[in-house]
């Protein structure tokens, strides 16, 4: 697959804007959906983990695309052991957290995972 970097990269972007839109929706089919974004990146991730090439000293599954080309501005994909192990432990982790969290709120949930990609340090906390 030509592109699988940018996949498991923004397939749970596209799960939380999905889950944005879909607040007032049934719980059961939220966290569904919030599961199954979660599942594919990890699926992928299992994937590239079986195709990775331990032996290459060289960055493996690389994707460059000109961007801005006045400015020498590139779109630069590429991963090696390092980086593939913690795309695993991203992958595994998010899809535990989402199973645990079958009783939070929708809305926490899509705050939740704002804070998460968008705002480091950031937390949604609820007060009770």
């Amino acid at each position: 697959m030509k592109a699988i970097l940018s996949i498991v990269t923004f397939i749970p972007v596209v799960g939380a804007l999905l889950l944005t839109l879909l607040r007032n929706a049934d719980r059961r089919l939220v966290n569904r959906i919030a599961i199954l974004f979660s599942f594919i990146p990890l699926a992928l991730t299992l994937w590239i983990l079986g195709s990775f090439d331990s032996t290459a000293t060289e960055l493996q599954f690389v994707e460059r695309h000109s961007w801005i080309p006045s400015i020498g501005a590139e779109y630069f994909l590429g991963i090696d052991g390092l980086g593939l192990l913690c795309l695993l432990l991203t992958g595994i982790v998010m899809l535990l957290a989402i199973v645990a969290s079958n009783e939070i709120s929708t809305t926490r949930i899509c705050i939740s995972l704002y804070c998460s990609c968008c705002r480091p340090g950031c937390t949604a906390r609820s007060r009770r």
